[in-house]
């Protein structure tokens, strides 16, 4: 797993190669960001079979839950976004916006 910044975005590589993004759940509160996801099984050892030859490797026999938390600090929950891209998963989390207002002088 990777952070960095990027503008003024923080951006969040989480390797999850042999997961299926349709088994990926990303949720966020008000201060917090949880990614969870179960490797299955049967898709890993698929995955490894077709870099590996069948005679060498390790081969899981049950499935496999990964789950990362990260508190969120200033960030703008209504505008995460993610994307996939061949078993990485990336994350952007922007900053909140300052809010400003004006104040009458009485």
């Amino acid at each position: 797993m990777n952070t960095y910044r990027d503008n003024n975005n923080t951006i969040l590589e989480i390797n999850l190669a042999g997961h299926n993004p349709k088994d990926v759940e990303i949720t966020a509160s008000r201060d917090k960001l949880t990614v969870e996801s179960v490797r299955k099984a049967r898709e890993w050892k698929l995955a490894l079979k077709s870099m590996l030859s069948d005679s060498v490797g390790y081969f899981p026999d049950k499935d496999e839950l990964v789950k990362h938390s990260w508190e969120l600090i200033d960030a703008d929950c209504d505008k995460i976004t993610s994307n996939w891209d061949n078993g990485l998963l990336l994350i952007t989390i922007p900053p909140k916006e300052e809010e400003c207002r004006k104040i009458k002088i009485s």
